[in-house]
């Protein structure tokens, strides 16, 4: 993987935007699934969510995508999806973005709850990414999230 890719916990980790190479090299770290925060739609030269996947399941990887809004934090259905991705995804998983913010912010929101707040901050202050904006919003009881 490429030397940025950061762990938030042993079994989630999170990278700027992949390319095929990337996943090869994810499968050979030993990361079984991919997920993608990212929508093909957003602007910039990037490989393709599909492009993407069919590398991941040519290895045996499992892969799914979540996309989010550059500049907004998941929405409820995001995080819904991102609770059960994670239950049925193989660890460990990588996540990325352009940069890996969303992903981390998925990962962050969906914890809440289940880790204690004090911890997912701590794993976003080690990766280099303030999630206290994703905790907070998903604390509240009006996110749904």
């Amino acid at each position: 993987m490429k030397e940025f890719a950061r762990a938030l916990t042993p079994m989630f980790s999170i990278a700027p935007q992949m390319t095929v190479s990337d996943i090869n090299k994810a499968a050979a770290d030993g990361f079984k699934s991919i997920l993608c925060a990212r929508p093909d739609s957003e602007p910039g030269d990037h490989a393709p969510c599909k492009e993407i996947e069919q590398a991941a399941f040519c290895l045996g990887l499992d892969f799914t995508a979540i996309p989010v809004q550059a500049g907004h934090l998941p929405d409820a259905d995001a995080v819904a999806r991102m609770r059960m991705a994670l239950r049925r995804m193989p660890g460990p998983v990588l996540g990325y973005c352009r940069s890996g913010t969303r992903a981390a912010q998925l990962w962050a929101m969906a914890q809440v709850g289940t880790l204690p707040d004090a911890e997912i901050l701590e794993a976003g202050r080690k990766a280099g990414i303030d999630l206290s904006a994703a905790v907070a919003a998903a604390s509240r009881p009006d996110t749904g999230a």
